[in-house]
């Protein structure tokens, strides 16, 4: 096949030029008139066009690095550890990066056995030793292993730490072969390297167990709920120095939190704001901040972080009586409003659900506007005014057509929020969720500046759905499907529009 390839190359070379002539090859070493073949070594062949003010030579020798870089790069198994955690092509885009580095860095090591030139062509050949390239995978394979052993001793003696940064190094030595089942001799017995690491560092995240000292989960509705003693442990061993990660849309914890020597954190007291039956608090070891202390390579974070560690629940249930005998009636009257905002909106759908209304049904629907404008505003101003810096309600929905356009410097700082973010699924995470509790909407050039912070044709457009509706100016909202590479994505944003 590559023969014919190089053949066809040939015959096309020839038929380039501007006067229709046949090119002579009698005179043409073997390899150039037949592609070299070789069963120890990657060969490359590379063809320019000696053309004015073209430096062939280089060129010719980048063809002929290409055609080895192909012959060598590392594709995605399907059955390896990426391609386990692969999610929207994220590890895929990162890998085919890591990839290209480690080729080009092998291509340092070929050699150029010879070149022919006519007065129209010039040729070059280089080879490429596949011994060395297996060389070097055993190089790796051999560092992955003194890191895999140096993580299990600290693994083994719960140094939860040191043991992540040993086996991201362990994951780092065969990066660029990540997307290989990487087969070796481990312990006298045959293993796949890359899922072996993995599965001793997901048994060191997912072996943790977190307990509490409550006996009783309830709370009162904007009132403190108790302190709470949380403690880490592995295989009835404290864990200490390990961060803990809360997880609460009721509860606010402030600050950072870190088992102490005996394996135990406390919880302060804090408000619970929420007028919800029950309220759910999440805990964990915080291994995303330990990967970030200790980690430094990119695509071996995204890996790490991909896989789930131990967790406790913590369900509080509402005390329904004591809530009726400390909540005011003032409070009450509060979420009320809430509620009956909630009702205002469902009445204004119903109103644009029927384009065909009339001009009277158009004064309701703007007068409507007005008022849930008002209402809103009311609420919010109330509700913070009868709680202290700590209390907040749940969030109140608010139309598109009700809300008012964000100030530059809101915009500025969504902007930098999602600067802030390294990977592609958190800046949309950010984006998202900044627009939806800013309770405002955005120009569309603020819009605009946010899609240009991703890098995937999908993302963007996913964004740009997501955003039309925060967009304070719809009408002009389809100019920014220009942001989109293809036509199929900007007919879809814009259908998405005109539905």
């Amino acid at each position: 096949m590559k023969n014919i390839i190089y053949i066809l190359t040939v015959v096309l070379l020839s038929a380039c030029s501007s006067t229709v002539k046949t090119l002579d090859y009698s005179k043409a070493p073997e390899w150039v008139q037949n592609h070299p073949l070789s069963q120890s070594d990657y060969i490359g062949v590379g063809i320019s066009k000696k053309v004015k003010g073209l430096d062939f030579r280089d060129l010719a020798k980048k063809n002929a690095y290409e055609e080895i870089s192909s012959e060598i790069s590392v594709s995605v198994s399907s059955n390896s550890i990426l391609n386990q955690q692969e999610k929207n092509g994220k590890f895929t885009e990162m890998f085919k990066t890591t990839s290209k580095t480690f080729t080009n860095n092998q291509l340092t090591g070929c050699k150029q056995i010879a070149h022919w030139e006519n007065k129209d062509e010039y040729w070059v050949y280089y080879k490429l030793s596949k011994a060395e390239v297996e060389r070097q995978k055993q190089l790796a394979i051999e560092d992955a292993l003194i890191s895999l052993e140096q993580a299990i001793i600290y693994d083994e003696n719960n140094d939860y730490p040191n043991a992540i940064s040993a086996y991201a190094m362990a994951i780092s030595a065969i990066k660029p072969y990540l997307g290989q089942r990487l087969k070796t001799e481990y312990k006298g017995r045959t293993v796949f390297l890359g899922q072996l690491i993995i599965d001793k560092y997901r048994s060191l995240i997912s072996s943790v167990v977190l307990t509490h000292n409550q006996e009783d989960l309830k709370f009162v509705s904007f009132q403190f709920i108790p302190e709470i003693e949380i403690s880490l442990t592995r295989n009835g061993q404290p864990l200490k120095n390990i961060p803990l990660k809360i997880e609460s849309k009721a509860f606010k914890y402030e600050g950072n939190f870190k088992f102490n020597s005996e394996g135990k954190v406390t919880l302060p007291k804090v408000r619970a704001n929420t007028f919800k039956s029950s309220a759910r608090t999440t805990l964990s070891m915080d291994v995303d901040e330990m990967i970030d202390e200790t980690v430094s390579d990119d695509l071996v974070k995204a890996l790490l972080k991909g896989y789930k560690t131990s967790f406790l629940e913590l369900k509080y249930i509402l005390d329904e009586e004591a809530n009726k005998n400390t909540n005011s009636e003032k409070q009450l009257k509060k979420y009320d409003v809430k509620r009956k905002e909630i009702g205002y909106n469902t009445e204004l759908k119903t109103i644009q659900s029927h384009p065909e209304n009339s001009d009277k049904e158009e004064v309701k629907k703007e007068k409507l506007v007005v008022k849930i404008e008002k209402e809103l505003n009311r609420t919010i101003e109330n509700i913070e005014n009868a709680t202290n810096s700590n209390q907040t309600v749940e969030e109140i929905p608010i139309q598109n057509e009700n809300c008012l356009i964000a100030s530059k410097a809101k915009e500025s700082q969504v902007l930098n929020l999602v600067k802030t973010e390294t990977f592609e699924n958190n800046k949309l995470s950010v984006a998202k969720s900044s627009l939806k509790n800013s309770r405002k909407c955005f120009s569309n050039s603020a819009i605009k500046q946010i899609t240009e912070q991703f890098t995937f044709e999908q993302t963007k457009l996913s964004f740009l759905k997501y955003a039309y509706a925060f967009a304070y100016d719809k009408n002009n909202y389809y100019t920014l499907s220009i942001l989109l590479t293809y036509t199929a994505s900007r007919k879809e944003l814009t259908n998405y529009i005109n539905r």
